[in-house]
């Protein structure tokens, strides 16, 4: 499947130790990215998301969430 362009080529979203991510939306609809971390620990980085229509926004990091307390 190919998908149309023109593409532009943005800087990183987040300058952290962080491994592949997945973008997932909590139960009550909020846009959150999940980041592993270095495999020497198990948790994940989770942040809020916003799209605003041609690019992701970070807004802040849930450390409330990531089960790392």
């Amino acid at each position: 499947c190919e998908l149309p362009g023109p593409w532009e080529q943005l800087p990183p979203l987040l300058q952290v130790d962080g491994g592949h991510g997945m973008l997932l939306r909590s139960f009550d609809g909020q846009l959150l990215l999940v980041l592993h971390r270095t495999n020497t620990n198990p948790y994940g980085k989770i942040y809020e998301i916003e799209d605003d229509g041609d690019r992701l926004v970070v807004l802040r990091e849930r450390v409330d969430l990531d089960g790392a307390q």
